[in-house]
């Protein structure tokens, strides 16, 4: 709108200086040509040069901030870039090589904002963005516009650089003391015993007296100058099936029985639990198993899950062992009973307390009084108060 504004503004001046014939009239109008020349050509050609490089992490959280980098670089000789917008478009020129992206489904939109490129140099900048929803973020095209130095017209380079982002479910807050509960006083609990130390590294920590010479990493202890030795990741000794059941499950009952999934295959290793994931049809979606890549593992899985409209759920299924003689743990998203049927099996439902540690509290309607009596009632009870 303004370079509209600007245009016709123009117009007038060059009828009014031909009609007249006033020298001012022909200045301004020379001015005016001139700015929408500087402003269009000028600042257009030093977009010419500019290429883009998107810098955006392998995982997100929902609910928690992750970036993306942008790094902008300009190969002109003479013309150096001000005033970039950095954005991300849902979709662009859509063909089969080019779907349209889904971060629109999951994240916020992406700007970032770049004060000055110098001529053959680049720049960097960020957007921050917050997860709202769980899933893979794919990207596409990502635009670079700019309106510098007058506002007037606004140049723009789109460029199409592919790239994804697994958005891991929240973790939801979770009674204490689950899943060790779960396991009771009988034959599961009697199954429970110390973690074993595992053959997966975990990491190196100074010598300590009555370590033993094998653990010594050599390689390492001559290059720091002191002795290390290599601490191994302890395995937990039983397993835990946790068992996703959709049946008769909303999309937010749905939602949280896969937060609840994440709590659960997050505390598991601490309380001695090799976690693993399936649902109520038998699906076996992540095997029990232990250390950093697995959960990496199952918290993808969870991301990628994708629930039907009749309770089941869309996975990539993984041929594990036989689900016997192990701990299951039925979260239960919908509000009818489920019906996976293991010994031992204990059950846990998303619309009740028995799992949850905190719910977030419903606000309270007050039927018959709108916002605005509310605040006039609110005022003049302070006004009377301090009156009184």
């Amino acid at each position: 709108m303004p370079g509209v504004a600007y245009a016709a503004t123009t117009v007038v001046l060059v009828l009014g200086a031909i009609n007249g014939q006033n020298n001012l009239l022909f200045f301004l109008f020379g001015l005016a040509v001139a700015g929408l020349i500087v402003s269009g050509i000028l600042s257009g050609a030093a977009l010419m040069g500019l290429s883009i490089q998107r810098e955006v992490p392998q995982y997100g959280v929902v609910g928690e901030e992750l970036a993306i980098r942008y790094k902008i670089t300009n190969c002109n000789r003479l013309f150096p870039s001000f005033g970039l917008t950095i954005e991300e478009l849902p979709a662009w020129k859509p063909s089969r090589d080019r779907p349209p992206a889904t971060w629109p489904d999951h994240v916020p939109c992406a700007v970032a904002f770049i004060a000055h490129v110098p001529a053959r140099g680049h720049s960097a900048g960020a957007a921050t963005l917050v997860p709202g929803a769980r899933g893979v973020a794919t990207f596409g095209a990502v635009r670079i516009w700019t309106s510098f130095p007058f506002g007037l017209t606004k140049k723009s380079l789109t460029f199409y650089q592919p790239a994804e982002v697994v958005v891991h479910p929240k973790a939801a807050l979770i009674r204490a003391g689950i899943p060790r509960d779960a396991a009771g006083t009988g034959d599961h609990g009697a199954l429970l015993r110390r973690s074993r130390v595992g053959d997966e590294y975990f990491s190196l920590r100074e010598y300590m007296p009555g370590d033993s010479v094998r653990s010594v990493a050599w390689r390492s202890t001559a290059r720091l100058g002191y002795a290390v030795v290599r601490e191994m990741a302890s395995t937990p000794a039983h397993r835990l099936w946790i068992v996703l059941d959709f049946t008769d499950a909303d999309a937010a009952g749905a939602e949280q029985a896969i937060s609840v999934a994440a709590a659960l295959a997050l505390r598991a290793p601490s309380a001695g639990f090799e976690p693993g994931l399936a649902t109520a049809s038998g699906v076996c979606l992540q095997p029990p198993r232990a250390g950093r890549r697995h959960h990496q593992l199952i918290m993808e899985t969870l991301a990628r899950l994708r629930v039907r409209a009749n309770g089941s759920a869309e996975g990539r299924s993984i041929p594990g062992p036989s689900l016997q003689r192990d701990l299951f743990l039925v979260i239960e998203a919908g509000k009818a009973a489920s019906h996976f049927a293991a010994p031992g099996a204990s059950r846990y439902s998303v619309h009740d307390d028995s799992i949850l540690a905190e719910r977030l509290a419903k606000p309270e309607k007050v039927r018959g009084e709108g916002s605005a009596f509310r605040g006039f009632k609110t005022l003049w009870q302070r006004t009377i108060g301090g009156a009184a």
